[in-house]
């Protein structure tokens, strides 16, 4: 059990010091975390009902709202009524957002590969294994699919 507790430790400093170099490249953006969270399972899943959408970000529907009112008139999302059902309501990226992913996508991955660079590739390679191992494993333990 204290190794389990351990990990769980270790993770949660990790997140934390990583949310601390890349942060700042978030913030540029003008967004919150949880615009860039929603941005992301969206254009991963669209078009995507908002129901489903939030249910896939963790939110209540009245919350996504709010998230995705500020979006769309910035431009990232756009909305439409499904067709096959008119009080349903499909969202989609803008291309937009494609361009902002890939800047921030970029800028991102280059302080990762300096922060990361003195572990040597076949380390990395066994912690991404290791690390989904755990990420299947929680999901099937909630129910989940979070990806």
């Amino acid at each position: 059990m204290e190794q389990e507790i351990k990990l769980m430790e270790l993770f949660m400093g990790l997140h934390k010091r990583l949310w601390k170099l890349v942060g700042p490249v978030i913030k540029e953006s003008q967004m919150s975390i949880t615009d860039i969270f929603l941005l992301r399972k969206l254009a991963k899943h669209q078009p995507c009902r908002a129901t489903e959408l939030a249910s896939l970000i963790g939110v209540p529907t009245s919350t996504l709202t709010g998230i995705a009112d500020r979006l769309e008139a910035g431009g990232y999302i756009k909305r439409e009524h499904a067709k096959d059902d008119r009080r349903s309501v499909l969202m989609e990226v803008t291309p937009k957002v494609m361009l902002l992913v890939e800047e921030k996508k970029k800028a991102i991955g280059e302080i990762l590969k300096q922060t990361f660079r003195s572990i040597p590739s076949d380390r990395k390679d066994r912690l991404v294994e290791d690390l989904q191992l755990m990420v299947d494993n929680l999901d099937k333990k909630i129910g989940n699919n979070a990806s």
